[in-house]
């Protein structure tokens, strides 16, 4: 079986055995080069973000997979750590050795209710040129380009007010917090939309931040923030507004976290929605509280479930019916690979080694990139 049929199947839930992978975001760190140049506590611009910087790290990343093996390939962002849209909203962006930081705006409401889609804003116009440059770099060396890590309506609500302020704001004026989180929608819709049409098919499909395949244009939408948001909250501020993007948007996965396990049951039923990605957090919910919601919404979607640990991968891959479910390991810095191939070994029905090689035997799957003797090669494996 192809891992091309094997993608799709897992879309339908069809799969005859989990996907297996790891998890990677190689970017969610700033990188040194551009944190020695600004200098770190000091305030992040657009013209900071140099191209150089976007393809020496491309490289890295390429370089760094070669040889480990996954059902998924790695997909690759201009995302860089920056907060993008925070950025793009009028956010200051703290440099800090660790993390770019969003600090809250003191602008008032009135500035976010008047927000419009800008083109020309300065924010927006490095992330398309870097977003280009990608894709043209990605053309030479043969990865899937992602669209970027997008903070999710709500998230970006929570940025631009601060979480203390919002929780004031929830119960003095919530009609302003609801159109100001209508109009952050409407961006976040038109900033995905401008990069998906940017974005060129890989192996006949898209692939969204999770490494995941899709027939269709993709993007991946979140809520980052839904741990700390109680149910009511996200059925009345959020819940619509996911509902107009998933209807809006091809192919998508929603990104979530088990500390907001609460939410899943409205997440995993929005109508169209193709994946939904469950980080199994170690703080949450045991596995036992888990294990109910996680198989109700596997009954309504496909789920990816990522995992900070070998033994919860192996509870994710026994526990759960194959069909819809993929199973990642995720990985801070790329080490322990001969673990982790003993992991993959063990989850795998005897052994089985159709997570590494394709049924001709003549091309392996790299998460990253495609190993292949030439271009014909690459053309016949993902059919």
């Amino acid at each position: 079986m192809s891992k091309k049929e094997l993608w799709r199947q897992y879309l339908v839930k069809t799969n005859p055995r989990p996907l297996y992978g790891f998890l990677w975001k190689p970017d969610l760190k700033p990188l040194p080069s551009i944190v020695d140049r600004v200098g770190n506590r000091k305030y992040l611009q657009p013209e900071d973000l140099l191209v150089e910087d976007l393809l020496a790290h491309a490289e890295k990343v390429l370089a760094a997979n070669s040889g480990w093996k996954s059902d998924f390939p790695q997909a690759i962002s201009p995302y860089l750590g920056v907060p993008w849209l925070e950025a793009i909203i009028g956010c200051s962006i703290r440099v800090r050795q660790d993390k770019f930081w969003a600090e809250p705006s003191t602008a008032p409401y009135e500035l976010l209710l008047g927000l419009k889609f800008d083109p020309e804003n300065k924010w927006l116009r490095r992330l398309l040129v870097l977003h280009q440059e990608l894709v043209w770099y990605a053309g030479r060396h043969f990865f899937p380009v992602s669209l970027p890590l997008m903070s999710g309506p709500l998230d970006l609500i929570v940025a631009w007010r601060g979480p203390e302020q919002l929780r004031f704001d929830l119960l003095e004026r919530p009609n302003l917090v609801k159109e100001a989180v209508g109009k952050l929608s409407k961006l976040w819709l038109k900033v995905a939309q401008l990069l998906m049409k940017m974005t060129p098919p890989f192996a006949d499909g898209w692939f969204t931040r999770m490494n995941i395949f899709m027939p269709w244009r993709a993007a991946t939408l979140q809520v980052d923030t839904g741990s700390f948001l109680s149910a009511q909250v996200y059925r009345e501020f959020g819940l619509p507004f996911d509902q107009a993007l998933v209807v809006s948007i091809p192919g998508q996965t929603y990104h979530t976290h088990s500390t907001a396990a609460h939410l899943l049951p409205m997440i995993s039923r929005l109508k169209y929605l193709r994946c939904l990605e469950i980080t199994i957090d170690p703080y949450g919910p045991s596995r036992d509280e888990l294990k109910p919601i996680i198989e109700d919404c596997q009954k309504r979607v496909p789920i990816m479930l990522a995992v900070w640990n070998e033994a919860d991968f192996r509870w994710a891959a026994q526990t759960f019916q194959p069909g819809g479910l993929a199973v990642v390991l995720i990985k801070m810095e790329l080490d322990g690979k001969v673990e982790y191939e003993q992991l993959l070994r063990e989850v795998l029905p005897g052994g089985n080694k159709d997570v590494i090689r394709d049924d001709d035997g003549t091309a392996e799957i790299i998460t990253g990139r495609f190993c292949f003797s030439s271009p014909l090669v690459l053309a016949g494996m993902i059919l």
